[in-house]
């Protein structure tokens, strides 16, 4: 179940939205999308079968989700390192 849910949002976020915040391009120069995270964070919380454990799972996927959109550089940003209290 969760593998099916994990594709099909990850197909339907690729056809619906084009948005430049949600493309980055990887270590060879080329274009990538950055929705699979939210795809497999949606996936995994339809599949766990637990309400809490779906709860920690969106909510950790929102977390990152917010970081590829808003965030600066990497895969975390700097300003949420120093949010954390562990600046690069």
């Amino acid at each position: 179940m969760a593998a099916g849910a994990t594709r099909a949002v990850y197909e339907g976020l690729r056809r619906l939205s084009r948005d430049v915040r949600w493309t980055r391009a990887n270590y060879a120069g080329r274009e990538v999308d950055l929705y699979a995270g939210p795809a497999v964070a949606l996936g995994t919380a339809a599949g766990s079968g637990s309400a809490p454990v779906a709860f920690a799972v969106l909510a950790a996927g929102a977390c990152g989700a917010y970081d590829d959109v808003r965030g600066t550089t990497g895969a975390v940003s700097g300003r949420t390192w120093r949010r954390c209290g562990t600046a690069r």
